[in-house]
């Protein structure tokens, strides 16, 4: 029964382990009405918007309100 339930646990791990480190895709709008898109490495989609945040703030604008951000 152990070795069952430990393998489960294993493959549960590395499915979120594989998960954790990806690309996503963040659709957002700036200056009022231009939509644009960026990619990030991020864990989250959290983690991918406040990336997503400090890249445009390293270009010089800010952004209105997010699309979204999905795994890409």
């Amino acid at each position: 029964m152990i070795k069952p339930i430990a393998a489960t646990l294993l493959l549960s791990f590395a499915s979120l382990s594989a998960h954790a480190a990806s690309t996503w895709r963040c659709d957002y709008i700036y200056e009022g009405d231009i939509a644009d898109s960026h990619y990030v490495e991020a864990n989250s989609q959290s983690q991918a918007m406040q990336r997503t945040r400090e890249w445009a703030a390293g270009q010089n604008f800010l952004i209105d309100r997010f699309l979204g951000c999905r795994p890409a």
